[in-house]
C-alpha cells in the first residue's frame, strides 16, 4: 500500500483523541489537568506545544515531557501508515483553558470543570495544514481531590 497525504488528517485526529483522553497521564494524573495548573501558575490561559521543537533547555519540564511523548506517538502513527516522517514539517497542539461556554450547554453538562479547547495542527512538506479540534471540561490538577491512576509509573504514560 502506498502512503497518501490525506492520512495525515487521520493522524491529527488520532493525536487529538489520545491527548484529551483520560489515559493521557503523567505519573498517574491527567495531563490536561496538570497543564491547566501549569498555565494558571504562569498567569496564562493558553499553551502551545510544538511537538518538533527541540529547544528543550528553554521549556519547562511538563510541556517538554508531553511534547516528547507526542513526538514519539506521531512518529509511531506515521510508521503504522507508511508515511515518511519527512512529510511532516510542523505539528502543534494548542490548548485554551477557561474558554467561554458554548450556546448549547447540554453538551457540556456531562463533564466536571471549566471548558477547554484543543487544536492539533499538522503541516506537511507541501504546506498543507491538517486540523483536528475538540472541546471538553477539566479542572486544574489538585492531588488532594484526585485519584492517581493505578498504572502510574515514574515515567509518563501515553496509552495507544
Amino acid at each position: 500500500m502506498m502512503a497518501r497525504r490525506k492520512e495525515i488528517l487521520n493522524i491529527a485526529h488520532g493525536l487529538l483523541g489520545s491527548f484529551i483522553s483520560r489515559n493521557n497521564d503523567i505519573n498517574g494524573y491527567w495531563a490536561l489537568g496538570l497543564l491547566y495548573k501549569h498555565v494558571l501558575e504562569n498567569e496564562a490561559d493558553t499553551i502551545t506545544l510544538d511537538i518538533f521543537d527541540r529547544k528543550e533547555n528553554l521549556r519547562p519540564p511538563l510541556p517538554l515531557q508531553i511534547s516528547s511523548n507526542y513526538r514519539r506517538l506521531l512518529l509511531r502513527m506515521c510508521t503504522a501508515r507508511q508515511i515518511p516522517p519527512s512529510w511532516i514539517k510542523k505539528a502543534v497542539i494548542e490548548i485554551a483553558f477557561d474558554i467561554a461556554d458554548p450556546v448549547d450547554r447540554r453538551i457540556w453538562q456531562t463533564s466536571y470543570g471549566e471548558p477547554f479547547s484543543v487544536d492539533v495542527f499538522i503541516t506537511d512538506d507541501r504546506g498543507k495544514k491538517y486540523l483536528s479540534h475538540a472541546k471538553g471540561r477539566c479542572k486544574p490538577h489538585d492531588p488532594a481531590r484526585e485519584l492517581r491512576s493505578l498504572r502510574a509509573k515514574s515515567a509518563s504514560t501515553v496509552q495507544n
